[in-house]
């Protein structure tokens, strides 16, 4: 939902320009539905709330992507 509200018309400026992924907490959320197609989505279970196991768990699958996309920029 916070991506649709307040990054849909930045990550549609960017798509037309770069190849863009966006990395989120999905959660059962149609992403496809109101972003560009050539928006790749990651999905990676980050909680808001400390859960020691579960951070852990993201921070290595965070890792995992950067080092095999070799992104330019991260944000």
């Amino acid at each position: 939902m916070t991506a649709k509200v307040f990054l849909s018309h930045q990550l549609r400026a960017l798509a037309s320009e770069y190849d863009v992924t966006l990395v989120a907490n999905i959660d059962g959320e149609d992403m496809q539905s109101w972003l560009p197609n050539s928006v790749a989505v990651v999905d990676i279970s980050i909680s808001r709330s400390i859960r020691p196991w579960k951070d852990l768990m993201a921070f290595f699958k965070l890792y995992r992507l950067f080092k095999t996309s070799q992104f330019a920029l991260v944000h």
